[in-house]
């Protein structure tokens, strides 16, 4: 008996090492994480492609729902709700619709930071008509260029701008664009008057309004806007922004969890997508609160994070340089006490980061990568402990890398274009090699479509076809160059492994039938899941002669492993369809946990038959939508549909039976023949022949 009770807790012990060094290397545990919390987003966007007639505005009609009577915005000590601001850009819209401009057109918004802005694109977004967030520091050739590549055929400018606007006078008059001074009188004279709007003029139009015949046919994936790149490399180029682009931008907030209550800072420009997109949306989904500041300064900065009471704020790596340069000559600030739960935002450089993060008390930074019109992010959630992620643009494991596809490629800096070898396909890059970050294209897929810019020449530039990346459908690329640590060889380890595993699980249920068998040369043809095999019995041969508790401890860990590889599995299958199926989703989600807490049970010593019962009853749950698409498609899904009801009706049968019969829980489903004391050694060895084919 003693030495049966040491067995179990020497088990779990080695299991728990296992598993921690496992994790370690393949980062298993963090991008669950990340999966916990993006994963209702990505899931959520999928679902929104298929919805007719549904866009922002649509969204942004379900949070005043929610969040009617909090506050949306704080802005120079002036406060605005939800349902202020719906009032508001309904009065905008109706104001645009006097003025002619009609859906599918598109409006340019030249304005400072201010709450208006936001209400401008909303209201805009209501009639269908698309936004141009352009760069109020750009002046003439520049500025007249972002108005001409979206044809635009308005811009509303205020008092901050005009100066700037006035530089292309000229141009305003020969392409006859309107324009509209929000605010109060220019006291500049335009060629082309501008109409005057405020918010007294305002008050003439009525604050409720319907527009949903307007935005009619505006589906999730059309084009919301236009967001200019920086130009560092020529002309401003205009990336197209879709309602989906949008919703997706604040669905980042997740990771820092904003709700209602919370006060998200930024003082960073809302005619870019940190500020205009991923920290309005942010706060436009959760019921957060936008603390809104006209203009960066590392002088009012930690005040106004006090006296607003903030618990996010927005950055950008510059901003982070400038924050710790002043905080070194103004130490006094290092002081200000804040309420911050973390900073969100990119480009954090790596040695100004410790002091950014441990000066000023941060206890998380989310530092991610992407790029307006990019198909895919890299993300880094560095919490104050985490010393040894500092300075990378983006984390992830096994999971993530299979998820996102993404490949980093070497290349040529001074002709800037990947290095390609003989055949004309990239060279991807050895581990800590720099590199260019490649991701796969994804039409039928909102976060990995890649929609491009108003040039197509500037988009076929930005993409690469199968021809030149091996192994990719499509790619869409960002440039960065960062060390990385490869898992493609350990991925594709686990992928066999998991191949073997099923085969191995079958055979079990097959096993009378077993020498009739003929499995495909594909499934075997690699030795290494083989090599593993003879490996675990070989473990468990020599456990279970030294205690039959340690080999049982050893069967029920394998089976707890062995549901979360399932998982995994079946999650890859569904990413790779053509277009993953809601119900596959839903079992992973659902019966996953459940198996896992029946195996770790009966790891423990506990089974827990209820568990395996609940995760027969949720596949029911998740199966039946597909069960009933199946007979409703005709005869050639019938046979798929008799599969499914037979594979639910064992599985039913299955956790009615474990329910009654506890000592189920510890037959291992890894070992074909069940050992017994009274068979000796030689069941064992017989076992271990059968489980070679």
């Amino acid at each position: 008996m003693a030495v049966r009770g040491m067995a179990v807790p020497a088990g779990a012990s080695a299991a728990l090492v296992a598993a921690v060094a496992a994790d370690y290397r393949l980062q298993w545990t963090h991008d669950l994480w990340l999966a916990w919390k993006l994963g209702p987003i990505l899931v959520g966007g999928r679902m929104r492609m298929n919805w007719d007639s549904y866009n922002i505005a649509d969204m942004w009609k379900e949070s005043v729902r929610k969040f009617a009577h909090e506050t949306f915005t704080i802005f120079e000590h002036r406060r605005l709700s939800f349902q202020d601001c719906d009032n508001i850009s309904n009065q905008m819209a109706h104001f645009l619709l006097q003025q002619g401009l009609c859906p599918g057109q598109v409006c340019a918004l030249m304005m400072e930071n201010k709450p208006e802005f936001v209400c401008w694109w909303l209201g805009m977004a209501k009639i269908g008509v698309k936004v141009a967030m352009l760069n109020y520091n750009l002046t003439g050739r520049g500025l007249a260029h972002c108005v001409s590549v979206a044809e635009c055929c308005a811009l509303i400018f205020d008092e901050g701008t005009e100066v700037n606007l006035h530089s292309m006078d000229s141009q305003i008059k020969e392409t006859g664009l309107q324009l509209f001074c929000w605010g109060g009188k220019p006291h500049l004279n335009f060629s082309t008057t501008p109409t005057v709007v405020d918010y007294d003029l305002l008050l003439s139009f009525p604050y409720r309004g319907d527009f949903v015949e307007l935005r009619k046919g505006i589906n999730f994936t059309d084009v919301f806007g236009f967001i200019y790149t920086s130009g560092t490399t020529g002309l401003p180029k205009a990336a197209k922004v879709t309602h989906a682009r949008m919703y997706g931008l604040g669905g980042v907030s997740r990771l820092l969890a904003l709700q209602p209550g919370d006060v998200l800072y930024t003082c960073l420009p809302l005619y870019h997508t940190a500020g205009g997109a991923l920290g309005a949306m942010s706060c436009f989904l959760s019921g957060a609160t936008m603390a809104l500041a006209k203009k960066f300064s590392a002088a009012r900065f930690w005040r106004e994070i006090s006296e607003q009471r903030c618990t996010v704020f927005q950055y950008i790596g510059e901003l982070g340089r400038y924050l710790v340069n002043y905080a070194r000559e103004h130490p006094e600030v290092c002081h200000i006490r804040h309420r911050l739960r973390g900073a969100i935002g990119n480009g954090l450089r790596p040695e100004v980061w410790d002091e950014f993060q441990d000066k000023f008390n941060i206890p998380v930074v989310v530092e991610f990568y992407g790029a307006t019109e990019g198909n895919g992010a890299l993300v880094n959630v560095c919490r104050k402990s985490d010393r040894q992620l500092r300075g990378a643009v983006g984390r992830g494991g096994l999971g993530f890398d299979l998820v996102t596809g993404f490949k980093i490629v070497k290349f040529d800096v001074e002709n800037e274009c990947p290095i390609r070898d003989s055949k004309g396909h990239c060279i991807e890059a050895a581990p800590g090699e720099p590199g260019e970050l490649l991701f796969p294209i994804k039409e039928d897929h909102p976060s990995k479509r890649f929609d491009g810019y108003t040039d197509p020449k500037a988009t076929e530039k930005k993409a690469l076809a199968f021809s030149q990346v091996c192994g990719l459908e499509h790619v869409g690329f960002q440039k960065v160059f960062f060390h990385q640590q490869k898992t493609q060889p350990i991925a594709l380890h686990c992928l066999k492994l998991l191949k073997c595993r099923l085969i191995l699980n079958a055979a079990n249920a097959l096993k009378p039938s077993m020498a009739a068998l003929a499995f495909p040369k594909a499934l075997v043809i690699s030795s290494a899941p083989l090599i593993y095999l003879k490996l675990l019995r070989a473990l468990y041969v020599h456990s279970y002669r030294r205690s039959p508790a340690l080999a049982e401890a050893l069967g029920n860990l394998l089976k707890f492993i062995g549901a979360g590889l399932f998982a995994a599995g079946h999650g890859l299958q569904c990413i790779h369809k053509g277009s993953a199926e809601y119900t596959d989703w839903g079992y992973i989600l659902a019966c996953t946990p459940c198996l896992n807490i029946a195996f770790g049970g009966a790891l423990l010593g506990r089974p827990q038959p209820s568990a395996l019962l609940a995760s027969g009853l949720l596949l029911h749950v998740a199966y039946d939508p597909l069960l009933l698409r199946a007979w409703r498609a005709g005869t050639e899904k019938l046979l798929p549909a008799i599969g499914v009801s037979a594979a639910m009706l064992l599985t039913w049968l299955g956790t009615v039976a474990t329910s009654l019969e506890h000592q189920l829980l510890t037959q291992s489903p890894l070992l074909p023949v069940p050992v017994s004391p009274s068979a000796g050694n030689s069941c064992v060895e017989h076992a271990s022949q059968e489980v070679l084919f």
